[in-house]
């Protein structure tokens, strides 16, 4: 790697994580303004707010990564050319080419840790700012991990694998146990709705374990009376675009084995693929600009047209993203469309750059 690419590769790098910083801090900013209708709820406190705020923003970095990387670039590549860096550079012989070579090495970077804070980060400390935030509202022994939400409801130990909505729930599992510790029952329901005060359980299988002997009964649906109200379950339902590529791939191999529709999960993982890549070409798309009629504009221009691009290219992606969920569409054609359009239209803006 020469001098000239490190320079560039570090530029950019430096001015997204500058615009991450300004992004995530103005949405934490929201976010926390937003608690307060919660604050006083239980022992949900303005400190644990705060908490639950600084918690939410891997999340939120991951999410805002290809808007922050589209507006640090145009910002670093603006000033480089408003200062006439990239006419010497280019009038030294550099091609167009090398440049985006360079600012390929710089790309490759940024993904490395868009990808880190989305699959190692970003899940565990959402988890954690949702069980804390339910935990000090409701009161309740609770718990979220890979395998959903757990919850203790007297001597029985409450396990959720899908929630569909805070009143339909896919894969209920209950565990009762004596004062000794020793499991009495184990009852599993394929899904679970709310009527009224209850729940109706259907195509239950409930299995009573006996020191010498166990038993197996089942049943089409069963009435239940839980501490799972809709209150509490609306606090857990996560985004499924929350959730690292191996969660979403457990969760879909389980949807599948248990005949439950695994479609709209599928979108989310192929969402985890396409992300990534939408960061490396946003990179590239920048350089164009630097050439061309934003190139004697001011830092405030190329700001506004970052933003403007970016929202589209977020607003196209969300929208065929939900419209894919509701119609079921290829999860694949849903995710990759943005995505090889944004590419054809990279290509196209390099091509006619001189």
């Amino acid at each position: 790697m020469s001098i000239l690419e490190r320079y560039l590769a570090r530029t950019i790098v430096g001015g997204s994580f500058a615009a991450l910083g300004v992004l995530v801090a103005l949405s934490a900013f929201v976010l926390f303004v937003g608690q307060g209708d919660n604050i006083g709820k239980g022992s949900y406190t303005i400190g644990k707010a705060i908490v639950f705020v600084v918690a939410s923003m891997p999340q939120t970095a991951y999410e805002m990564f290809p808007m922050a990387v589209l507006m640090g670039t145009l910002l670093s590549l603006g000033g480089l050319a408003a200062g006439n860096e990239l006419t010497v550079i280019r009038a030294s012989g550099v091609s167009v080419w090398r440049l985006a070579r360079a600012l390929l090495l710089g790309a490759l970077l940024l993904v490395s840790v868009c990808v880190g804070i989305g699959e190692l980060l970003a899940p565990s400390a959402e988890r954690y700012a949702l069980a804390l935030k339910s935990n000090a509202q409701s009161q309740r022994l609770t718990l979220v991990d890979r395998q959903g939400v757990w919850a203790k409801d007297g001597d029985t130990f409450v396990n959720v694998r899908q929630m569909r909505s805070d009143t339909e729930l896919g894969g209920v599992y209950m565990y009762q146990f004596d004062a000794t510790g020793r499991m009495l029952r184990a009852t599993h329901a394929r899904s679970a709705t709310r009527v009224g005060e209850r729940w109706e359980l259907r195509e239950v299988r409930d299995t009573v374990l006996a020191p010498d002997r166990s038993s197996t009964s089942t049943d089409p649906t069963r009435n239940w009376k839980s501490i799972l109200d809709p209150e509490l379950l609306d606090s857990f339902i996560v985004d499924y675009g929350a959730l690292s590529f191996l969660s979403l791939s457990r969760y879909a191999v389980y949807l599948r084995e248990n005949r439950l529709d695994a479609s709209e999960v599928e979108i989310y993982l192929w969402k985890r693929v396409a992300h990534p890549l939408d960061v490396l070409l946003l990179v590239m798309l920048a350089l164009p600009f630097a050439f061309g009629p934003l190139r004697s504009t001011g830092a405030g221009q190329r700001m506004v047209v970052g933003i403007l691009v970016g929202i589209v290219f977020y607003a196209a992606g969300q929208t065929l993203l939900h419209s894919g969920t509701v119609y079921g569409l290829s999860p694949f054609l849903t995710n990759f469309l943005p995505t090889a359009v944004l590419a054809l239209a990279t290509g196209i803006a390099l091509q006619r750059v001189r």
